[in-house]
């Protein structure tokens, strides 16, 4: 590469999300009493596609 030439380095202007930032499977919480619970609906439908997809 010369020293001419011009390198152009592109950043993202807003914050980059990897496509499974979180994995649904596993992102719960569990309360005082020991029972698991996911963060949200969203998760669990996941979390059971992907379980199911796993069965087949």
């Amino acid at each position: 590469m010369s020293e001419k030439e011009d390198v152009k380095i592109y950043k993202p202007k807003g914050r980059v999300i990897p496509l499974y930032e979180t994995n649904p499977a596993v992102d719960n919480y569990t309360d005082g009493d020991g029972r698991v619970y996911n963060r949200s609906v969203e998760n669990v439908i996941q979390a059971k596609k992907e379980t199911d997809a796993n069965k087949k």
